[in-house]
């Protein structure tokens, strides 16, 4: 009888650890597949826009050159003007697996443009009115450097095409809204250096509509954009009736993650 019962406890055993066996493989196996299907997602959505953009400005008129007609107050040192975006999400819509795909996101974008003349945009306030003007002076200091600075939220719309698994091209038009804008200045006045900054909007566009090219080899990767919308509303500047309409160039690398 004790062995009888022996061995019905040791086949219950027996069995219990099959059982819980064979559950523990399936649940190993169905977090591989799981693991495999959230990874092949995350290869069909993940875009090339996420990741860290610097680069160089450079301000062009009409006529993709930096001559200005003349007005070459507005001629900018390339070397020190800078570009630099955080693309914080993306997500890629699928057209055909492995190939084509549709990206979009966002991404906040920061460019600095240094002036090479002695040239600034002061705000000013008609005292009848109280209507805010836009006032372009030259300067008798010297500047060291003489930047105007805008920052800008960002949204894509990107159509990416993916050669092969590292390899990637796209190409579309990124969307901004100014919510910030300040001059930043560097002189020298009677052997003592000094630093202002002022904020204000002084008539640069509050949207932003560039068209772009983006490539890159895995991670790392290049980009132009060229602003199809001036960087100024230029016939609000009170100093002339209007002035040559200006369209950033901007290139440099991308680090996507």
């Amino acid at each position: 009888m004790k062995l009888n019962i022996t061995l019905l406890f040791s086949m219950i055993f027996m069995m219990s650890t099959l059982s819980f066996a064979q559950n523990k493989l399936n649940l190993f196996l169905d977090d591989e597949e799981d693991d495999s299907v959230t990874k092949r997602y995350y290869e069909l959505h993940d875009g090339h826009w996420a990741g860290i953009d610097f680069g160089l400005n450079t301000m062009l008129d009409k006529s993709f050159q930096r001559s200005f007609e003349g007005e070459t107050q507005f001629k900018n040192n390339i070397i020190s003007s800078f570009n630099l975006r955080f693309n914080i999400i993306d997500h890629k819509m699928v057209i055909k697996e492995d190939r084509f795909g549709l990206t979009s996101g966002i991404g906040f974008s920061h460019s600095s443009y240094d002036l090479i003349k002695n040239y600034t945009l002061k705000e000013t306030i008609d005292s009848k009115t109280g209507n805010k003007n836009v006032v372009e002076s030259f300067d008798s200091l010297n500047f060291t450097y003489n930047k105007i600075r805008a920052t800008y939220l960002q949204i894509p719309v990107l159509l990416e095409y993916t050669p092969n698994k590292n390899s990637w091209v796209s190409m579309g038009f990124i969307a901004g809204y100014r919510f910030g804008s300040s001059t930043k200045n560097l002189f020298e006045y009677q052997k003592v250096q000094y630093i202002t900054k002022t904020k204000g909007d002084f008539r640069l566009n509050t949207f932003q509509f560039d068209a772009t090219l983006r490539f890159g080899y895995k991670s790392i990767g290049g980009y132009f954009n060229y602003s199809l919308l001036p960087l100024f509303n230029s016939e609000s500047l009170t100093n002339r009736d209007k002035i040559t309409p200006i369209h950033p160039l901007v290139f440099g690398i991308s680090f996507n993650y």
